[in-house]
């Protein structure tokens, strides 16, 4: 777990942070997010992903011979969005692979159910043991009304 400069506890409080964990938690409306990262040769990259927001983290997946995966392989940086551009927020952070052990695992699993009331035939048995892209936001950009309220947050930086 990373430490919380005191705005940033109160970003992850606020109406806009919310909205963007209600993207990845269980029985919202919102079922995916956008990822957006950068080619070898600097092109732009998004496409959207879906995944579960869990100990201030997005885990998602991606199969490790697809594009995008390939540009994050060699670029870790990237930024994560919802869909809504009513409550915006917007964070830049770094993604990692991670193998997941069992208890890993079982959490995901358990999201993944009451997610999508239903386990889509998978078990606890298909998480473990397997690679899992984890997204770490260190910068997050928020706003309802863009001239009235955009704010910007630094996690871990004490201010």
């Amino acid at each position: 777990m990373w430490n919380l400069s005191p705005a940033a506890r109160d970003f992850r409080r606020s109406t806009a942070f919310q909205q963007t964990r209600r993207g990845f938690c269980p029985g919202r409306t919102s079922k995916s997010t956008r990822n957006g990262s950068q080619s070898p040769h600097g092109a732009p990259y998004t496409r959207p992903i879906d995944g579960f927001w869990l100990d201030g983290r997005l885990y998602f997946g991606g199969g490790s011979e697809a594009g995008w995966r390939r540009n994050l392989d060699q670029n870790p940086r990237a930024c994560v969005n919802l869909e809504d551009g009513e409550q915006v927020v917007i964070l830049h952070g770094t993604v990692a692979v991670m193998r997941t052990d069992r208890a890993l695992a079982e959490r995901l699993f358990e999201m993944s159910r009451a997610k999508y009331d239903e386990s889509h035939g998978q078990s606890v048995d298909d998480y473990e043991g397997q690679d899992v892209l984890v997204f770490e936001p260190d910068v997050a950009y928020a706003w309802k009304v863009f001239f009235e309220d955009a704010t910007r947050w630094r996690f871990g930086e004490g201010g």
